[in-house]
């Protein structure tokens, strides 16, 4: 005689639910706020803002702070194309803070280079034929 067997049940069917959207990435104009509209209070903690300080103050001790601060007068600055200094008592997290930070050095980056009206370097005194042609250099 012939025994039948129940056919195996096919595997359960799995649910792919679509992933949560992700935020927005800041975009510049966020990251350059006069006022910050999503701060509503202030930092406290002494030791966050000591660290906010310093990282503030890195950014005023590089070449291109001193020379952003000469060219363009605080009179002149554009809301939202010419960044402020990002403020360390806002009470926003670290994540945030950093992303302004970052924002702000990379746009002092911008006044680096050299200036048109400083003069050029003097020249050296080994030409580059000096330095990989035949001629060892004199020391």
């Amino acid at each position: 005689t012939l025994v039948r067997l129940p056919l195996p049940l096919p595997p359960p069917m799995l649910v792919v639910r679509p992933a949560a959207p992700r935020p927005k990435k800041q975009e510049t104009d966020d990251l350059f706020p006069e006022e910050d509209p999503a701060c509503t209070e202030w930092e406290i903690d002494e030791k966050r803002l000591k660290q906010r300080q310093k990282q503030v103050n890195y950014g005023k001790n590089t070449l291109g702070y001193q020379r952003y601060l000469a060219q363009v007068s605080k009179e002149a600055r554009i809301p939202k194309v010419h960044p402020s200094t990002p403020n360390i008592r806002w009470k926003v997290s670290k994540s945030i803070f950093d992303e302004r930070i970052k924002a702000w050095r990379r746009y002092l980056h911008n006044y680096d280079d050299k200036p048109s009206g400083l003069p050029e370097e003097a020249p050296s005194e080994h030409s580059a034929d000096d330095v990989m042609g035949d001629k060892p250099p004199e020391w």
